[in-house]
């Protein structure tokens, strides 16, 4: 939290090209990696901690909270940018309005830091301190688990990245008003709130491996002709094209956030859970330029075998890392 809260701050006060130049820019990539370093700590951290208060205890139903913290903060973000821009003119915000934003979200950072000291020092934490070799030696032997576990959040984490791909093709490359595009995203966001709620209260009762292997088994069904609607796209295919899409990406979060610390030993739970959630984000990231690979070389078409392949691949990783975990 001190380095989402710092680097934001930083942001705010860091002067402009035209004052530092080239600096200015390097700056700027430094403290978004600090955020991205930041980020990618304090989600595990959050789940180890929500986990070892609930011991299990209708873990999705609570992990689901958590779940609901991207969307609710995309849409927190975009309502700020909208109200800056009713407050202040198009050069204000170029010349300097645009860095409120980045001061507030620091400020909030370090308020939420504060009151995280206060959660933990009201709860009991087992004394998990291991020396290095201890840890690391744990580790080697969750390696597979791991993998498995990459793979698993690799498949939600490419569809919501790929939702950003398909909001600039649809602007670009089909002429769709931005405001329409924008607005379904928006609304689908909302819809993704709903359903990790929803479904991490279903998932307490069919079983979080089921239900993700459910989502799994629906999208790979889905997959082709759902992406079919982006080729020739309408208003009413864009917005069923986003809110489908996060309808099961609601349902893999809600499933697979208390998933990926329970599968791993307390002692590593934190550490096991950072490494497959942050590699799995790596490989998300490469969505847009695997899609434009896939797009010029085999047709938009290709897209949705591309997701019923992963999907597929998706239930054999659960099965495989069920299986390894009951033993």
């Amino acid at each position: 939290m001190l380095m989402m809260g710092s680097s934001s701050v930083l942001i705010a006060f860091l002067p402009g090209y035209n004052y530092w130049g080239y600096y200015s820019i390097i700056l700027l990539v430094v403290f978004r990696i600090m955020q991205g370093i930041g980020m990618g700590a304090e989600l595990p951290n959050s789940l180890s901690l929500l986990n070892e208060k609930l011991r299990g205890y209708k873990a999705s139903k609570y992990f689901s909270i958590i779940g609901i913290s991207f969307p609710i903060g995309t849409i927190v973000a975009s309502l700020s940018i909208n109200f800056i821009s009713i407050i202040f003119t198009e050069t204000q915000i170029n010349d300097w309005a645009w860095r409120l934003i980045f001061l507030f979200g620091g400020c909030v950072a370090f308020i939420i830091f504060y009151a995280r000291k206060i959660i933990l020092n009201n709860i009991e934490q087992e004394d998990r301190r291991t020396v290095a070799r201890e840890l690391f030696g744990t580790l080697r032997k969750q390696v597979l688990q791991i993998i498995l576990m990459v793979g698993i959040i690799f498949v939600p984490g490419s569809l919501i990245i790929q939702a950003f791909f398909y909001i600039s093709y649809f602007i670009s490359e089909k002429a769709i008003s931005s405001e329409f595009v924008y607005f379904s995203f928006s609304l689908s966001l909302i819809v993704m709130i709903f359903s990790i709620i929803f479904f991490g209260y279903i998932a307490e009762y069919i079983g979080k491996v089921k239900t993700l292997a459910i989502s799994f088994i629906a999208v790979s069904i889905i997959a082709i002709p759902l992406f079919e609607m982006a080729i020739n796209p309408s208003e009413i295919k864009i917005l069923m094209f986003f809110i489908i899409q996060k309808i099961f990406v609601g349902c893999m979060i809600a499933c697979y956030l208390p998933l990926v610390v329970e599968v791993f030993p307390t002692s590593i739970s934190t550490t096991a859970s950072a490494i497959s959630y942050n590699f799995a984000a790596i490989l998300a990231s490469l969505t847009p330029s695997l899609l434009l690979v896939l797009i010029h070389e085999l047709g938009y078409s290709s897209v949705g075998y591309f997701y019923m392949t992963i999907t597929i691949i998706g239930v054999f990783f659960l099965f495989f890392l069920s299986k390894m975990v009951s033993k």
